[in-house]
């Protein structure tokens, strides 16, 4: 059950993935010719499908599930995982994340631990995640499937 509770929390912070797509950041920035919107927390909020890949400690996963973004930091995630072909249903687990102005973030475990990196992108409607488990490369996407006030998890 530990074990479980540690992967919950570890893929939470999924909700929380992006250190290969980090590098897309800059995308997300207006260029000179439009306007710069700014981020924060508030434009992440909904339901967001997401899909996760990549390799960690138990070996090469996946796992799909659902995050609610509050739009005030807070979230939670309902996922289903595999890792080195063992798989694990309806894992549940609760986060808080942080979005600066650069559409960047980062998502914190119960105890305050970074977890994530999050790029936010198209106002909102998508995310990417990278895990910051340690032996594990981990990436992941996001896509709103409800707007604020329709997430039902």
């Amino acid at each position: 059950m530990k074990h479980s509770q540690t992967r919950v929390s570890l893929f939470a912070q999924v909700a929380v993935l992006s250190g290969l797509l980090v590098g897309l950041a800059p995308a997300v920035r207006a260029d000179d010719k439009h306007p710069t919107v700014a981020c924060s927390n508030l434009v992440l909020n909904g339901s967001y499908g997401f899909y996760r890949t990549g390799v960690d400690a138990d070996g090469p996963g996946v796992s799909i599930g659902i995050i609610v973004y509050d739009g005030h930091g807070n979230g939670t995630v309902k996922q289903s995982i595999s890792f080195a072909g063992v798989f694990e249903f309806d894992l549940v687990g609760e986060f808080t994340y942080q979005i600066d102005d650069d559409c960047t973030g980062k998502a914190f475990n119960g105890d305050g631990v970074e977890t994530t990196r999050i790029v936010v992108f198209d106002d909102g409607k998508g995310v990417y995640l990278m895990g910051e488990g340690d032996g594990s490369a981990v990436i992941g996407v996001g896509s709103r499937i409800h707007a604020p006030g329709r997430h039902d998890n």
